[in-house]
């Protein structure tokens, strides 16, 4: 089964932006853009498996504990672009956050970082 990324961003052109260079990094993935943390609640909850969800813009801000665990409980990695530094100690899912406005070397570079195994980490 392909990678389903869920890219969460109010601005059209930033979300399409994103999931284009999503679709070229991996040619295989199925990123789909959402505007709001309620449009990605119901992909969470949905039922098919999601490798990572990103938000971009005000979501990235987000403390939403549905929202959060809907996350945590798929599995899903985290990516806050712009948003604030995980402290590791309290939080309970996989995230990171990288500078806002993204790059696609460093969209490239978390891809590829991602794929390494855990064992060569």
């Amino acid at each position: 089964m392909p990678p389903r990324y869920i890219v969460v961003a109010t601005d059209l052109f930033v979300s399409e932006d994103l999931c284009e260079i999503l679709r070229t990094v991996e040619n295989s993935v199925l990123a789909v853009a959402v505007s709001n943390l309620s449009g990605a609640c119901n992909l969470l909850s949905d039922g098919a498996p999601v490798d990572i969800v990103f938000l971009n813009g005000s979501a990235a801000q987000t403390q939403d504990v549905q929202f959060l665990a809907l996350v945590q409980a798929r599995g899903a990695f985290l990516v806050r672009i712009g948003g604030p530094m995980p402290l590791a100690d309290t939080c309970p899912h996989s995230e990171v956050s990288i500078p806002a406005p993204f790059t696609n070397e460093v969209i490239t570079a978390l891809l590829e970082a991602r794929r390494v195994p855990a064992a060569r980490v």
